[in-house]
């Protein structure tokens, strides 16, 4: 896992069960202060597995509880391609290359 600048949390490496919690820990951090917005970078991160995909979740729901808006940018790779798979794009706002945040199609109750 990598530092932040403010409002943004930069994750690197692999993303799994081992290293979720971390990614967890950070995001709930940033979250803290109930800011407008937060970014997710995942421009570093290399490989996504399901428990990656649950810690989004849970902090897309948080984020969308208390106002704060959560926007995940700079996905590639394999980690692009199981959010598309999974369907889990079309439920959190995701920043696409021109910057443009992609607004989520589905909403979570």
């Amino acid at each position: 896992m990598a530092g932040n600048k403010p409002g943004v949390v930069s994750i690197e490496g692999r993303v799994n069960i081992d290293t979720s919690g971390a990614m967890r820990r950070m995001i709930a951090e940033a979250l803290h202060s109930i800011p407008p917005a937060v970014t997710v970078d995942f421009s570093g991160v290399t490989y996504l597995d399901t428990s990656g995909l649950a810690t989004l979740l849970e902090a897309s729901r948080i984020a969308r509880l208390q106002g704060t808006r959560l926007v995940v940018e700079g996905l590639h790779d394999q980690p692009r391609e199981l959010l598309h798979f999974t369907q889990i794009d079309r439920l959190i706002e995701i920043a696409i290359a021109d910057d443009a945040p992609q607004e989520p199609q589905e909403r979570l109750p």
